[in-house]
C-alpha cells in the first residue's frame, strides 16, 4: 500500500510549489518518489500474471515521470509537477507508441489509465481506421466486456475533441465520436483510501484488468504498420 506520507508530501508540495522549499524537503521528496516506485513494482507483478506483453526486465525508475516541469513554453511558472507518475509497459521506456498502464498519484485525483495520449499523427490515423473499420470488433471486444463495462465505461473526453469527424471518414460512421478524438484512453479514479489501504492493490489489478481489452484493441491496431 501507499504511505500516507507520500499523499501529505504531494499536498504540502501543492502549497509551496517553490524550488527553496522543495530543497529543503528533498528528503520527503525521494520517500514519497522510492514509495510510488514500490507500489508500481508490485503492481506490474500483478499485471504479469494476466498479461504477458509487461516486461519484468527494466528497473522501475527508468519508466517514472520527473517531478520537474518544462516551463519554457508554458505560462505556469510552477518548478513542480504535483503528481508522481509512471508507465508499466512491454519495456519501460515513456516514449512507447505502444498502449501500457499508466499509474497517477496524486491527492483526490490518483488514477490507473491505459490508451495513447496525444499520438501523433501516423498512430493517430491507425487509430482512427482501427475505430472506424473494426467497430463491431471494438464493441463487442471493449465495450461488452463487463470487468470494461463495470469499472471504465468508455473512453476519456478530458482533452481536445474535434467539432467534426476528420476528413477521409464516413459522417455516419457508427464510429463517429470516437473518430473525433484526438487522445484514445480510459481509466478509473483511486481514492486516498484505496492507495493507503492493504486491500488496495485488488482493486488496481482489478482496474487493469478491466483496461486490458482496450490496450489489446489499441495495440493491434499500432502494430498494424509493422
Amino acid at each position: 500500500m501507499l504511505k500516507e506520507s507520500t499523499l501529505l508530501f504531494l499536498s504540502d508540495l501543492r502549497q509551496n510549489n517553490n524550488r527553496e522549499w522543495f530543497n529543503d524537503n528533498k528528503s520527503r521528496y525521494e520517500d514519497a518518489r522510492d514509495d510510488v516506485m514500490a507500489l508500481g513494482e508490485l503492481l506490474r507483478e500483478k499485471i504479469r500474471e494476466f498479461d504477458p506483453e509487461i516486461s519484468p526486465d527494466y528497473p522501475i525508475k527508468r519508466s517514472m515521470f520527473r517531478i520537474y516541469r518544462d516551463t519554457r513554453f508554458s505560462r505556469n511558472k510552477e518548478p513542480y509537477k504535483t503528481n508522481l507518475g509512471l508507465v508499466i509497459n512491454d519495456n519501460g521506456m515513456l516514449k512507447n507508441p505502444l498502449a501500457g498502464y499508466y499509474l497517477h498519484i496524486e491527492p483526490g485525483e490518483s488514477a490507473i489509465l491505459s490508451g495513447c495520449y496525444m499520438p501523433e499523427a501516423p498512430v493517430l490515423k491507425l487509430l482512427r481506421d482501427a475505430f472506424d473499420l473494426d467497430w463491431e470488433l471494438f464493441e463487442s471486444e471493449v465495450m461488452a466486456d463487463k470487468l470494461f463495462a463495470d469499472h471504465i465505461g468508455d473512453l476519456c473526453r478530458e482533452d481536445r475533441v474535434l467539432k467534426r469527424v476528420p476528413n477521409g471518414y464516413p459522417k455516419d460512421s457508427p464510429a463517429a465520436e470516437y473518430l473525433k478524438l484526438t487522445s484514445f484512453y480510459g481509466g478509473a479514479r483511486l481514492s486516498d483510501q484505496t492507495l493507503t489501504s492493504p486491500s488496495g492493490i485488488d482493486e488496481m489489478v482489478t482496474v487493469c484488468r478491466a483496461l486490458k481489452p482496450l490496450k489489446e484493441f489499441l495495440n493491434r491496431a499500432i502494430r498494424y504498420q509493422e
